[in-house]
Formats: structure tokens, sequence, C-alpha cells
């Protein structure tokens, strides 16, 4: 494990405690709410990727998402958009100190 710095930056940060919390795929509700855990193969890049929910939300549910995999040395971050009750995933280079962007 380890932590993604800034592109470009010369300083290191500083010593940090990492905490994490690991959920295999499932769904299920806690009290009221549906919840859904799920994965994506290692398939996502800048175009959009297609997460296809297994409920119907009336309205857009919370969304939480964690980038797992590292292609090349460019930091990126995952970003998503909700549409017609399906999510799209993509990654979004960090552009700091990138001349190929």
């Amino acid at each position: 494990m380890f932590l993604e710095e800034a592109e470009g930056e010369a300083q290191r940060a500083a010593s940090e405690s990492v905490g994490y919390i690991a959920i295999e795929p499932t769904s299920g509700t806690t009290g009221a709410d549906l919840f859904e855990v799920g994965r994506t193969p290692n398939s996502v890049t800048h175009n959009e990727f297609p997460v296809t929910l297994a409920n119907v939300y009336t309205a857009p549910p919370i969304f939480v998402a964690q980038q797992q995999t590292i292609d090349g040395g460019d930091p990126c971050g995952l970003r998503f958009r909700y549409v017609d009750n399906n999510v799209r995933v993509f990654t979004d280079e960090d552009r700091n100190n990138n001349t190929e962007t």
C-alpha cells in the first residue's frame, strides 16, 4: 500500500496513518436504506464505463468509489456521473505537471 503524491511535487508528504474498510461485493439493506457493493473489471479509463445498479432508486443514490489499480506513472482521480439509474465512472488524469494533456 502507498499514498499517491501529486504529480510534479518535489516535497514528500509527512508520515500519515492510513485506515481502510474492505467490503465484498453484495447488496442489502441497512435500516430502510438499500445498498450495493460492487467492482468493475480493470477496464476503467478516461472513457466513461457503465456500472449497472441492481436496485432501482427514486433519487440518485449516495455513491462512494475508490480507484484500486494504477496503469502507468501519472496520478489520476476517479470521477462519476449518475445517468438513468446507472453510474458511469472514468478516470481524470492529474494535470499538475504534465505535457501530454
